[in-house]
Parts: C-alpha cells; structure tokens; sequence
C-alpha cells in the first residue's frame, strides 16, 4: 500500500511541476520511497514479521539510497555536472539496463556459496545481491512505463503506466518468496566446499 501510496503521490506531483531541478528532486525522492517501503516488504514477508528491526530499516534506507544513485549514470554518460546535460541523453544510460542487477545479484550469491566461509558474511553478500536488485529493478520499473524495462540484449519490452505499480509489488513478493526457498536449501542441502575451507 506504502509503496503504491509513494509511487502515486510522486508522479502526480512530478507532473505538475515544471522546474527541471525540482522535478529531478521529485523523481529521485520517489525512486527513494519506493524502494525503502519495497525492501521493508520483502524484508517483513521474507521473516514473517510485523515489525521493522533496525537492521531492516537500515537495509531499506540503504536499498532508497542505491536506487535513488541509479540516476548518477546520466551525469557519467552525459560528462557533465549540468542537469540539462544529463536529462538530454540521446539513449538510456549503462545502470538502467536491467540485465546488470540480475548478473550482480547471481555473481554475490555463487561468491557466497564458494569464496566465503563465514556464515555472516555469506548472508551479508546474499542480502546486498537482493537489496541492489530491489534498489535497480524497483527504478527501472518506474521509468520503463515511459521506455519500456530495458534487458539486454534483448531490447526494450514496452508497457502501460498502470502496469508499473503492480509488477512492483510482484517483484517484491517474488525476492520475499526466492528468498526463502533459497535460504532454506542453502541452510539444509547445499554443501559447496568453499575455497577458504581447510
């Protein structure tokens, strides 16, 4: 609801703003929103709770921060600190590729289960892969209404605007779900030997 309710709110009044900075500050605020009640939502149906720990609140506020930064990207391929420079960009820029947040997030998880002995640090590399993919996909989703979700190399899939809320919360239900499978099988079947092991 939290997520809808933000998601709403920001494009409403990112369409009745006109100063290129302000709308910038909308955008990235909205971007920020969604993604910290989106990471609260897969955080609470991952641990079946009701109540948001500090660690939760921190991983969200993280998850709004790294979705909120996507947008750096504009500058980079812009080459300059000019807003105007960055918002005129002729094609998409290399983090709102959705293709990236799924490699990330297969790369931490394998890196996971191989390098690393450390049952906290596993968990550590396995929750930052799922933060970034909520922080990434949660900002594609919201720009892809006008541009379609971008995966390379496949192109640019198309959708209408009232699609982008509701694929949000299923991709939120979906990480929730994939985590839990995925924890339970690491925690009981999967004995991969880890290069540090003696």
């Amino acid at each position: 609801m939290c997520i809808a309710g933000v998601a709403v709110l920001g494009d409403i009044f990112l369409q009745s703003c006109q100063n290129l900075h302000l709308r910038a500050l909308t955008d990235s605020c909205t971007h920020f929103g969604i993604a910290v009640f989106s990471w609260m939502s897969v955080e609470l149906n991952c641990r079946q709770q009701n109540v948001c720990t500090k660690k939760c609140l921190f991983e969200s506020i993280f998850c709004g921060f790294l979705s909120s930064a996507v947008d750096l990207d504009h500058f980079i391929c812009a080459a300059s600190f000019k807003l105007k420079a960055a918002v005129s960009l002729s094609s998409r820029p290399f983090l709102h590729c959705t293709t990236i947040p799924i490699i990330v997030l297969l790369v931490l998880h394998m890196s996971s289960r191989i390098f690393f002995k450390s049952e906290r640090l596993k968990t550590l590399l396995r929750d930052l892969g799922w933060i970034q993919a909520i922080a990434l996909v949660s900002h594609h989703l919201r720009d892809g209404h006008r541009r379609g979700i971008w995966i390379c190399p496949f192109g640019s899939i198309k959708y209408p605007y009232v699609v982008y809320i509701p694929f949000t919360l299923l991709v939120c239900f979906t990480v929730a779900k994939a985590r839990q499978i995925l924890d339970r099988n690491l925690n009981k079947t999967l004995k991969i030997p880890s290069c540090f092991d003696a």
